[in-house]
C-alpha cells in the first residue's frame, strides 16, 4: 500500500463566464518514507496538486488516498508549510509552535509542549525570539517559525509548498539540512511532498523529482546517488550534474530544439 496515491486526478475551476483546467488526469504514487520534490514552471499546477493532498481542495475527477483511505478533508496526519508564512498574529513565536503541537495531540502536559516548542525554535535558530510576535519579525523569520511549527507536529506526511522562498541563502541551506535530518535520516522517516522552483534544492532533498508541465506530470527522475558526503562534494559528482542537466533540459527543451542541439547544459 502506498502512503499517498493520486489516481487520475483532474481539477476544473469554473464560474459563470469561463472555465480553467488546472490539472488533467494526474497520477502519482508515493511510498512511506519517500521524499518527493515537485518542480516545474510557474503556473503548471504544483501548488494546486499539493493542496489536494492536504485536503484543502477537492478534485473534480479522480481520487486521492492516504494509507488506502480517500482524502475527504484536512487531517492531523498531514503537516503543511505554505508558500507564504501563516502564523497567528496574536500569538508569540513559541505559542504559534505550541499550537501546532497541541493540534497534533502529541502531548497533554504543558511542560512537554513548551519544551518541544522551544526545541524546534532552537532548531530553526530562533530560540532568542520565542516571546516575539510575528509583526516584530522579518518575513523570513516568520517562515522559519511556520516550519518549526509543522516539523514539531511530527506528522506522518509533510506537505511543503516553496517553504524556503522567503528565507535568506544562509538560513535556506541550514533549513534544507534540518529537513533532511528530520525527514530522511531519522528512524521513523516521513513521506514528504516538497514543491520548489530551485533545481539544486530539489536534487539535494529528493529521492525522486517529479517534473510538471502545465496541468500534467511530464517526467519523473530517481535521485539515487549517495548524499552522505559534504554538500560541496555532492555538487561536483557526475551523478549530480547528470540529474541537474536533465532538469535544465526539461525547463529549456524548446531552446535546445531551436538551436539544433539535444541538450542545453547550464
Amino acid at each position: 500500500m502506498y502512503k499517498v496515491e493520486i489516481n487520475n486526478v483532474s481539477l476544473l475551476f469554473k464560474d459563470s463566464e469561463k472555465e480553467f483546467l488546472a490539472l488533467d488526469k494526474v497520477s502519482l504514487k508515493i511510498e512511506e518514507g519517500e521524499f518527493v520534490c515537485i518542480i516545474g514552471p510557474s503556473g503548471c499546477g504544483k501548488s494546486t496538486l499539493i493542496s489536494l493532498v492536504a485536503g484543502l481542495n477537492f478534485p473534480t475527477e479522480g481520487e486521492i488516498y492516504i494509507d488506502g483511505k480517500t482524502v475527504t478533508g484536512a487531517g492531523t496526519n498531514r503537516g503543511m508549510v505554505f508558500q507564504h508564512y501563516s502564523l497567528f498574529l496574536w500569538l508569540t513565536a513559541k505559542k504559534n509552535v505550541s499550537f501546532g503541537i497541541k493540534q497534533a495531540n502529541l502531548f497533554k502536559d504543558k511542560k512537554q509542549i513548551d519544551e518541544r516548542a522551544a526545541e524546534f525554535l532552537e532548531k530553526v535558530g530562533l530560540e532568542e525570539y520565542a516571546d516575539k510576535y510575528p509583526y516584530q519579525l522579518s518575513g523570513g523569520m516568520q517562515q522559519r517559525i511556520a516550519i518549526a511549527r509543522t516539523l514539531a507536529m511530527d506528522t506522518e506526511i509533510l506537505l511543503m509548498d516553496e517553504p524556503f522562498g522567503a528565507v535568506d541563502p544562509k538560513n535556506r541551506l541550514a533549513l534544507q539540512d534540518l529537513t533532511v535530518n528530520l525527514c530522511k535520516k531519522c528512524e521513523d522517516r516521513k513521506a514528504v511532498v516538497f514543491v520548489t522552483h530551485d533545481i539544486d534544492e530539489a536534487i539535494f532533498l529528493a529521492d525522486r523529482i517529479v517534473f510538471m508541465e502545465p496541468k500534467k506530470i511530464k517526467e519523473q527522475i530517481k535521485v539515487g546517488f549517495t548524499k552522505n558526503i559534504a554538500r560541496d562534494q555532492v555538487l561536483r559528482t557526475p551523478e549530480y550534474m547528470e540529474v541537474r542537466n536533465r532538469l535544465m533540459n526539461l525547463f529549456y527543451e524548446d531552446i535546445g530544439n531551436r538551436i539544433g542541439g539535444e541538450e542545453v547544459v547550464i
